[in-house]
C-alpha cells in the first residue's frame, strides 16, 4: 500500500525515461545530419561544375542525340543544369515554357557548359538536351537551391 507522501519507482522513473527518450532522438537525428552533410560534401566533390549551395535534382545519362525531359518548376527556385566531362561542348540545353524558349546554352553561335534559371512562375517546363553526334554524350546533372 502506498500513502499519498510516498511514490512509485514509475514516478521517480518517469522523468529519467523522457530524458532519455528525447537524448536519444537527437542523437539520432544528428546522426543522419553528418551522414547528409557527408554526402553533400562528396556530391560537390563529383561535380567540380556544379555551383556552390546547389543540391542535385536528377542525374541523366544521353542515350541519343536528343533527350526531352519535362519537369515541374517552382517559382523562385534557380535551377542549374550542369554538362559533365564534355571536352569539346558540343552539347546545348534549351528551357521551354510551354512553345516559348526561355534560356539556351547555346547563344550567337557559342555552346556553355550549363545553364542557369530563377523560376519566374510554377508551372511544367520543357528541357531539351542535343548532343553532337560524332561526339560521345555527355552526363547532364539538373539541381535547385532556394533563393
Amino acid at each position: 500500500m502506498i500513502y499519498q507522501h510516498q511514490t512509485s519507482n514509475t514516478q521517480i522513473l518517469r522523468p529519467y525515461i523522457s530524458f532519455m527518450i528525447v537524448f536519444v532522438c537527437f542523437f539520432i537525428a544528428s546522426c543522419n545530419q553528418k551522414v547528409f552533410s557527408q554526402a553533400q560534401k562528396n556530391t560537390t566533390k563529383a561535380y567540380p561544375s556544379l555551383p556552390k549551395g546547389f543540391k542535385i535534382l536528377k542525374e541523366i545519362n544521353l542515350t541519343g542525340q536528343t533527350q526531352t525531359q519535362t519537369m515541374k518548376l517552382e517559382k523562385g527556385i534557380t535551377y542549374t543544369v550542369r554538362f559533365v566531362k564534355n571536352k569539346d561542348n558540343r552539347t546545348k540545353v534549351q528551357v521551354y515554357d510551354g512553345e516559348k524558349k526561355i534560356v539556351s546554352s547555346f547563344v550567337r553561335g557559342r555552346y556553355y557548359s550549363g545553364i542557369s534559371y530563377k523560376c519566374g512562375k510554377t508551372g511544367n517546363y520543357t528541357f531539351v538536351i542535343e548532343s553532337d553526334p560524332s561526339q560521345e554524350p555527355p552526363k547532364v546533372v539538373m539541381a535547385y537551391k532556394k533563393s
